[in-house]
């Protein structure tokens, strides 16, 4: 009965080690589903684990993300392709980080089986990639390449209001 109790006492700190690092945050997952509430950064033991299922670490990478896409698009007015450059700075909303974590699958980070992430980029195909490029193709296809060019700070100023709101409303993410 003492082995027992010894070995039992011993293997509580046997689970596996696992870290949450800067600017990300982290979810522990059962057999039952995602566990109640985030980890901020820390380490931890997850429990031990003799069978399965055992507990896994989900991370969700929520640093602040420079994006770029790099379009053509054709402009009806003049008929010719314009190329150019779209580029943001976007986080996560921390009021989305539970609907990420439900909605995008995390992948196996390292050699670990144990700890899943969900990179940023990730997260930004699935759910900006496709508004950013659909807001931007319909609000520059209004305007002559001439008008662009002579008017390009007005209408940076412009796109770029209208693609932070669409994006804010319509991803977890902010524009920064």
């Amino acid at each position: 009965m003492f082995a027992v109790a010894v070995m039992a006492f011993a293997m509580v700190g046997c689970g596996q080690l696992v870290e949450v690092g800067p600017a990300q945050i982290g979810k522990v997952m059962d057999n039952k589903g995602y566990k109640e509430g985030t980890i901020p950064t820390s380490k931890f033991r997850l429990e031990f684990c003799m069978r399965e299922p055992c507990e896994k670490l989900v991370v969700l990478d929520a640093s602040d993300r420079s994006f770029k896409e790099t379009m053509d698009l054709f402009m009806p007015q003049d008929k010719l392709l314009m190329d150019f450059d779209i580029r943001a700075t976007l986080s996560m909303d921390p009021a989305d980080h539970d609907q990420v974590f439900a909605k995008v699958t995390p992948r196996p980070q390292g050699n670990s089986d144990r700890v899943y992430s969900i990179p940023l980029g990730q997260v930004y195909d699935t759910y900006a990639r496709d508004v950013i490029r659909a807001e931007v193709r319909e609000f520059l296809s209004q305007f002559t390449i001439s008008e662009i060019a002579s008017s390009r700070e007005a209408i940076n100023a412009q796109l770029s209001e209208r693609l932070s709101q669409s994006i804010s409303e319509r991803t977890p993410f902010k524009v920064r």
